[in-house]
C-alpha cells in the first residue's frame, strides 16, 4: 500500500483519467457528464491533464460584454444570474474557487488561473481575468467581450475579444443578434458550444494547439 500523495499513485491516477475522461464524457450529456466531471475535479489531478480541457457541442457558453468598472477592469464584473448559474458561485459566500484558462489568438493555452469569486455590497460579482491585465480599456463604443466555455465543474476556457482582434466583429454581431435586453445594459448571452461554433467559426477555441 502507498500513500495517496505518492508519485506512482498520482501518475497512475493521471493515466486512468486520460483514458476515462474522453471515453465517457464524449458519449454523455447533461447530468451524467456533469457527474463524471465533478469526480474528475475531486480527483485533484484534472487540471494537469490537457485532455481535461476538451469540450463538446453541448457544453454551456457565456458571451458577455466586460464593463469598464474601474481602472482595474481585469476584475471583470458579471450579472448575478451568470455569477450563480453559469460560474456556480454563491454571492453570500466568499472565495468560491474556479479555474480559468485563456485561449490566445494563436490557439495556445495560457496558464491555469485559480480565481476566487468576489461579491461586494454594491452588487458587483467578479472574477479576475489574467488576459485583461495590462491592457487599457478601449476608448471607443465597442467593449471587450469575454467568451467562456464551461468545460467542467468549476473549469472554464475563455477568449477575451478586444475591438482590434480579427474575430471581434463576428462575436460582437452574435451578441447583437441574440440580445433581447435593454440597450443601456451589458449584453450577456447564454448559449452552447455547438451554436457558437456555427455562428462564430473564427474564434480561437476551434484552433487550440495541444503541445
Amino acid at each position: 500500500m502507498r500513500s495517496l500523495d505518492d508519485k506512482l499513485v498520482l501518475e497512475k491516477a493521471r493515466s486512468n483519467l486520460r483514458a476515462r475522461y474522453k471515453k465517457k464524457t464524449k458519449k454523455k450529456t447533461g447530468s451524467q457528464a456533469e457527474s463524471i466531471r465533478e469526480q474528475n475535479w475531486t480527483a485533484g489531478v484534472v487540471s494537469e491533464d490537457i485532455n481535461a480541457w476538451d469540450f463538446v457541442d453541448e457544453d454551456m457558453v457565456l458571451v458577455a460584454e466586460i464593463p469598464k468598472g474601474s481602472t482595474r477592469w481585469n476584475q471583470a464584473n458579471f450579472d448575478k444570474n451568470n455569477f450563480v448559474n453559469f460560474f456556480g458561485a454563491d454571492p453570500q459566500k466568499k472565495g468560491y474557487i474556479i479555474l480559468l484558462r485563456n485561449v490566445k489568438n494563436n490557439g495556445l493555452l495560457g496558464e491555469i488561473e485559480s480565481r476566487p469569486s468576489v461579491s461586494v455590497k454594491s452588487k458587483n460579482y467578479r472574477f479576475e481575468l489574467e488576459a485583461a491585465a495590462g491592457f487599457d480599456y478601449p476608448s471607443g463604443t465597442n467593449r471587450p467581450i469575454g467568451v467562456f466555455v464551461r468545460v467542467s465543474v468549476r473549469m472554464f476556457l475563455y477568449v477575451l475579444a478586444m475591438p482590434t482582434d480579427p474575430f471581434y466583429n463576428t462575436i460582437n454581431q452574435f451578441l447583437a443578434r441574440n440580445w433581447e435586453g435593454r440597450a443601456d445594459r451589458m449584453k450577456r448571452i447564454n448559449s452552447t458550444v455547438g451554436t457558437l461554433r456555427r455562428s462564430c467559426n473564427d474564434l480561437p477555441f476551434w484552433n487550440i494547439v495541444k503541445l
